[in-house]
């Protein structure tokens, strides 16, 4: 929900957003416009198939609306 919130608060559609608890509260530690899933798509098949699915999703938003 803190992500959420956040790249809605920036209007941001597609980026990366590391998060951390501190005394058991939320906080945001960054936001990255770069997306990467390089080290997690190269752990196992079924997370280079997932991840392939995640960019095949957001680059279709992304064209989305420029028809």
């Amino acid at each position: 929900n803190l992500a959420k919130k956040v790249t809605k608060a920036l209007n941001l559609r597609f980026c990366s957003v590391d998060i951390f608890e501190q005394n058991g509260t939320l906080k945001v530690l960054e936001i990255n416009s770069i997306v990467s899933m390089e080290y997690f798509s190269k752990n196992s098949n079924e997370n280079y198939t997932l991840t392939k699915k995640i960019f095949d999703i957001a680059l279709q938003k992304c064209f989305e609306n420029l028809n």
